[in-house]
């Protein structure tokens, strides 16, 4: 099973868990990186029914958790149903709000101090 991102993943903190309709994992419990943004996992031998995949994925860009989910079905089975995963991504802590206040003044200071002399003077 594969699953594909926007942006570059993190192995770590990221996993997919593909699930029967009974709750039971049918993968092998191995998520890796596949490519840069993509993470993959093995599955054991599928029977005709349907499946719930569940991923959390950790980004490699900004280090913000996302998860999500959807379903599929082998044969004839019907899909089953989707349950809701909860918020998709938490709210960021107040120590990475403070660094990226941080970060933004930071570039603001060496841009854009020059440039406001620049064109003072």
């Amino acid at each position: 099973m594969r699953v594909v991102f926007s942006e570059p993943v993190e192995a770590r903190g990221s996993e997919i868990a593909v699930l029967d309709t009974a709750g039971a994992r049918v993968d092998n419990a191995d998520t890796a990186l596949d490519e840069a943004n993509g993470l993959r996992v093995t599955l054991r031998e599928l029977g005709e029914g349907g499946y719930v995949v569940a991923w959390t994925a950790l980004s490699a860009v900004d280090g913000h958790t996302t998860r999500g989910s959807f379903v599929f079905a082998v044969g004839t089975a019907p899909l089953p149903a989707l349950a809701d995963v909860g918020e998709a991504s938490p709210p960021p802590r107040p120590l990475e709000v403070a660094g990226r206040a941080l970060s933004f003044g930071g570039i603001v200071l060496l841009i854009g101090g020059p440039l406001f002399t620049f064109l003072v003077r």
